[in-house]
């Protein structure tokens, strides 16, 4: 123990203790904040002011200090051991201090129970409100400085910029409903592929005729006239697929074969809809992730 004089050594598990020979005097201190219990217009304090030691203490005292005098009449201190046993208290001008005049057995500590006005006391100020913020979540500073990070990486060189969305009412001349449809849940089913017939047939490039037989209602389409040069490549499919080289043909007789020209233009229109970026590459997988 050096300057304190001779010391004993004692083993505990993994650890080695040095403790003075005899009997000693020492004293220490620390800091706790946020120990305050309001009770109407007073402050309650329950608080250990001297702790088990693990050994006999013959004797110790305390004091607790005020930042402004005290008037003794309000203020209400009681300390006692942890058998009960009261202990002898004082009130100062400033400052409170008690005395344990006779030994604090092992696993004993003293207990002090204290009430006083709030005024004795400023009222709680930002930065003693931040200190306690801070000293009770010091872990979530980590995930706030990257969350404040990625914000602002997002906010100077992520950010898309502002654009003033004109409303339409009518769809673009070159849109086909089969885009429409694939742009609008962004799937792609057999209705937006069908839908092209009435497309078509809306634009006089083929007639759509019910027929009335006693079986089952069925439908004649007649082409009218080729597609213009400028379709596209699925379009291009489903109407080659649809006549092959005839000018007439009833729904009934494709039931059992055009589902491969369907194949085939939903692969043309997928591979349209990429080649136009109809959505930013990447993002329909990372959003089904996110959603999983």
């Amino acid at each position: 123990c050096g300057d304190e004089g001779p010391c004993d050594a004692r083993h505990e598990r993994n650890r080695i203790l040095l403790a003075p020979s005899g009997p000693g005097a020492f004293g220490y201190e620390y800091r706790a904040y946020g120990l305050l219990r309001e009770n109407g217009d007073r402050y309650e304090l329950q608080f250990p002011a001297l702790y088990d030691l693990g050994d006999l203490v013959r004797g110790g005292s305390f004091r607790i200090h005020f930042p402004e005098a005290i008037d003794s009449a309000e203020v209400e201190l009681m300390a006692s051991t942890t058998d009960g046993t009261r202990l002898p208290t004082a009130k100062w001008a400033t400052y409170l201090s008690g005395e344990l005049p006779g030994y604090l057995l092992p696993g004993d500590q003293v207990m002090i129970d204290l009430s006083f006005p709030k005024s004795y006391l400023p009222g709680s100020s930002w930065g003693l409100f931040l200190q306690l913020l801070w000293k009770n979540n010091a872990w979530l500073a980590i995930p706030l400085l990257l969350g404040s990070f990625l914000y602002l990486l997002w906010y100077f060189f992520g950010r898309d910029p502002k654009v003033v969305l004109m409303t339409r009412y009518t769809p673009p001349p070159d849109l086909t409903p089969a885009e429409a449809g694939f742009l609008w849940d962004e799937k792609l089913h057999k209705k937006d592929l069908v839908s092209l017939i009435y497309y078509w047939a809306a634009q006089g490039l083929l007639h759509i005729t019910e027929l009335d037989n006693d079986r089952k209602s069925d439908y004649q389409l007649t082409k009218v006239k080729d597609l213009p040069p400028t379709a596209k490549d699925f379009e291009k499919v489903m109407f080659s697929g649809l006549f092959k080289g005839r000018s007439t043909v009833t729904v009934s007789s494709l039931r059992d074969s055009f589902y491969t020209t369907m194949k085939k233009a939903h692969a043309k229109l997928e591979a349209y809809g990429k080649a136009r970026q109809f959505f930013v590459p990447g993002t329909r997988g990372f959003g089904a992730v996110l959603i999983a």
